[in-house]
């Protein structure tokens, strides 16, 4: 019979024990969303090691990976590019062929961008950035946008 008035305590109880547990209490912050390197707009951030200014959103450096066709679409600063990317085991990354519509001469972001694709081998993600790496050697740095 005691068994039976306990549960009968605890049944009662409970609900409103949790609700007064609850109650006060922040709700947890959501949990921030790790970027992926898919349908994800990256921005140059950083370059040569130095951090890169934002410029007008005309101008902005950026790439963009489209998975469903495994291209490439971006922007240097001064130029639209495009071209064909693979990504494979231990987080291998390939661009090629990456081209341009014209020459900017004088411009170095491009110059820069260019160069750390085509020389890209190995990707990672740290939060909201993405690191392209030649082997160990650190090329550039995009932020998620």
């Amino acid at each position: 019979m005691r068994a039976l008035a306990f549960l009968l305590f605890l049944s009662l109880a409970l609900p409103f024990s949790s609700h007064a547990d609850i109650k006060g209490k922040k709700k947890p912050a959501p949990e921030k969303k790790k970027a992926t390197i898919m349908n994800t707009y990256w921005r140059l951030s950083e370059m040569d090691g130095k951090p890169v200014a934002d410029g007008s959103q005309n101008n902005t450096p950026y790439i963009y990976l489209q998975d469903k066709k495994s291209q490439l679409l971006g922007h240097t600063g001064c130029n639209n590019i495009g071209g064909e990317f693979a990504i494979g085991k231990y987080n291998y990354i390939g661009f090629e062929p990456v081209y341009t519509e014209m020459a900017c001469e004088g411009v170095t972001t491009e110059g820069y961008i260019l160069t750390a694709l085509k020389g890209a081998n190995r990707y990672a993600i740290n939060g909201k950035n993405l690191l392209l790496y030649n082997d160990n050697l650190l090329l550039a740095v995009f932020e998620a946008k």
